[in-house]
């Protein structure tokens, strides 16, 4: 997440500083525009459907098989209040999906499950992590999910319901909740690896230069580890308590699948952690290289006016021109000093080698 996203999450919860709980932010229609994408599809049949807003109130889907509404876009409070009184949602569900600076969680409302998530993608240009948040709710035979911005992880999963491959035509809607969570906690690993990725590519730009752009490189990518472990380790909790069985929506026989993306997100969190330690040890090892470096030209340097010193004395001495000085006077007086300058420089030179200082 750059800045600017950070800062427009903040300001959203600052404008609603004071307000009733639950009161959704009012936004233009154009600017606010949401995308709504429908799947109902059972083993045997499969319905496609793009939604304008205008036909979501109106909108029946059938009783059996399953229903997947995705919604792309979180400003369009219009939608999101239709999808409140159409599925009865709490107010407070509403306002923390549109309000997108919300930690990993999931709530039990009863009649629906809500979880947060993030989910990651890799930005080529500026070879950065995105984040955004993915709200999904789970009611019935319905799986609602809502995504801040289009570009998402679940274009797989189109495809299996499509082409029916795979279980997900044949399962319910909480192998369907499973398969989405599957997808976002894959992602991650696919993270971990363009980062792991980066770290390589600079320590291979190490072996021919040190320069202060690297190190910054690295300071970048240690934030992008955290961000990356911040959408992660919430997620723990969440996959826990699905698959213990916590929530009565979850069938018995969903439990394992669920058991399996736990798995997988303990060892996304070691992975993390393993880069994270990584990186630290490149920044001390990029650190103590370039402090050798500079000790190395600090020294020379040291050592360069340590010889000039008493030469330096020597000329001050003689810079004076007293009348009284009778060096001055004599003819060779010139080349003394100079010759006495030199074998003292060379006497210090020998003197620092055999110490090995040079």
């Amino acid at each position: 997440m750059n800045h600017k996203d950070i800062h427009k999450s903040l300001a959203r919860f600052s404008r609603k500083a004071g307000a009733p709980p639950g009161l959704l932010e009012q936004t233009d229609k154009e600017t606010g525009y949401a995308e709504i994408e429908v799947f109902l599809y059972d083993d045997a049949a499969l319905e496609e459907r793009l939604l304008k807003r205008e036909e979501l109130k109106d909108f029946q889907y059938p009783e059996n098989g399953v229903c997947w509404i995705n919604v792309t876009g979180t400003d369009d409070s219009e939608i999101l209040a239709v999808l409140g009184e159409k599925y009865g949602l709490s107010k407070l569900s509403l306002e923390d999906i549109q309000n997108t600076g919300h930690r990993p969680k999931i709530d039990d409302f009863d009649r629906y499950l809500h979880t947060i998530l993030k989910m990651l993608t890799w930005n080529d240009e500026t070879r950065s992590l995105q984040i955004e948040q993915v709200s999904i709710i789970y009611t019935g035979n319905t799986i609602i999910s809502i995504q801040e911005r289009k570009g998402d992880v679940f274009e797989n999963i189109r495809n299996r319901i499509r082409t029916h491959k795979g279980k997900i035509r044949s399962k319910n809607a909480d192998y369907l909740l499973y398969v989405l969570f599957d997808s976002i906690v894959d992602n991650y690993f696919l993270m971990v690896d363009e980062i792991r990725e980066e770290q390589e590519n600079l320590e291979e730009k190490t072996i021919e230069s040190r320069n202060k752009k690297i190190f910054d490189r690295i300071l970048v990518l240690k934030k992008e580890q955290i961000l990356l472990r911040k959408s992660v380790w919430p997620l723990r909790e969440i996959l826990f308590s699905l698959q213990k069985g916590e929530f009565e929506q979850i069938s018995a026989n969903s439990r394992k699948y669920f058991r399996d993306v736990y798995d997988h997100l303990l060892l996304i969190i070691d992975i993390t952690d393993q880069l994270k330690d990584v990186l630290t040890g490149f920044q001390e090892s990029l650190i103590s290289s370039i402090s050798y470096e500079t000790n190395s030209v600090m020294k020379v340097l040291t050592i360069i006016a340590t010889i000039f010193i008493p030469l330096t004395f020597i000329a001050g001495i003689y810079g004076m021109n007293f009348v009284n000085m009778p060096e001055l006077a004599w003819p060779f007086g010139y080349f003394m000093v100079l010759g006495l300058m030199l074998i003292l420089g060379l006497a210090m030179v020998w003197f620092f080698r055999r110490r090995k200082w040079l």
